[in-house]
């Protein structure tokens, strides 16, 4: 099966009662193209709070490459652009807040926790990327069950309300009853917004 086909078995519709989830996604966001006009590679990169603290007149791009809970693909950041991002994001902060020098990765497992509702090729890229910052081994879990685990609750209720997104899932024994996930794209950034603007 060559790539073009593996493509478009990725996109194939999405079945409702599935933990995938079609966000509308054209194919065309899938290219793995680069836009050599926003990657700057002689300049420094900032990651997290150093970013949102550069000033405006700087001339920098912030970008984020994950929002609501997936990666943050469209015609303008495709899809190669956001793993190139994470990755970014992802070895800074082991080195810088970790102390644990990039060609060290190999010594260690990765636990990589994903959404509910989730983008199969966007998984399958993210692992590849996380295989080739060297991480020896890696496990791979649904973040509410993780949270249950954390929890010693075989069976629960769990309430994610993150920064961009919220979601409300049962799990029952160790396992997500499908047809119970609800998923709304919003979440503490929007009622921080909401505030603002009421004051």
């Amino acid at each position: 099966m060559n790539e073009k086909q593996n493509l478009s078995y990725d996109q194939r519709p999405i079945d409702p009662d599935s933990r995938e989830c079609d966000l509308g996604i054209e194919p065309k966001d899938f290219l793995f193209t680069d836009l050599p006009e926003m990657r700057m590679k002689d300049r420094p990169t900032f990651v997290g709070q150093d970013a949102l603290n550069l000033h405006s007149s700087e001339e920098y791009v912030v970008r984020h490459p994950i929002r609501f809970g997936n990666l943050n693909v469209s015609e303008s950041y495709p899809l190669q652009s956001c793993l190139d991002d994470l990755e970014e994001i992802i070895t800074q902060s082991i080195e810088k807040e970790m102390k644990l020098p990039r060609e060290n990765f190999k010594f260690f497992n990765c636990i990589l926790v994903i959404p509910d509702s989730f983008v199969k090729i966007h998984i399958r890229c993210i692992m590849t990327m996380l295989y080739k910052l060297g991480f020896k081994a890696m496990f791979i879990h649904l973040e509410s069950i993780m949270a249950t685990y954390a929890m010693a609750l075989p069976t629960a209720v769990v309430v994610d309300i993150g920064s961009s997104k919220t979601q409300v899932c049962c799990i029952e024994e160790g396992i997500i009853i499908q047809k119970s996930v609800i998923r709304k794209n919003y979440g503490g950034d929007d009622m921080t917004d909401l505030l603002l603007h009421l004051l």
